[in-house]
């Protein structure tokens, strides 16, 4: 995770993310932290949460003449989720995974990840939007 300096609170940017997977798990979705100026008239920086909204599904191409398996899991507070173990991707088609419309928060460590059963067979596919996340307390541990 990296931490994003910026003057303002940040629109959300949308982000599209095309991995090559391998046979350990590949960080997919990772969210960053903001650092953003404190409101008021100090000049003060506090590190605020970012979020990203994954906005399609999530696309694992097999490009290869055989067939290939994927598993998917969501990394939370250091637990891992599963999303899709072993799904089976046939030889030149393509699997979707309806993840749009989940969160990710930087605040829990959150992290979509992928794997497949070779080196270089599955591609995945993804877009997102991430920006900082709303809070109830805009002035953080002051």
């Amino acid at each position: 995770m990296a931490t994003i300096t910026t003057e303002q609170a940040p629109a959300a940017k949308p982000i599209s993310k095309s991995v090559i997977l391998t046979t350990a798990y590949q960080d997919i979705i990772v969210v960053d932290n903001y650092d953003v100026p404190v409101i008021g008239f100090a000049a003060d920086r506090r590190t605020a949460p970012g979020v990203a909204e994954i906005s399609s599904p999530l696309i694992l191409s097999n490009a290869t003449g055989t067939s290939k398996t994927a598993s998917v899991r969501i990394q939370r507070g250091g637990q891992a989720f599963t999303v899709i173990n072993d799904v089976l991707i046939e030889p030149n088609e393509v699997v979707y995974i309806p993840l749009n419309g989940q969160f990710l928060l930087s605040e829990t460590n959150d992290v979509l990840q992928a794997v497949s059963d070779s080196v270089g067979g599955v591609h995945a596919m993804i877009s997102y939007t991430q920006g900082q996340a709303e809070e109830d307390n805009v002035l953080g541990d002051i």
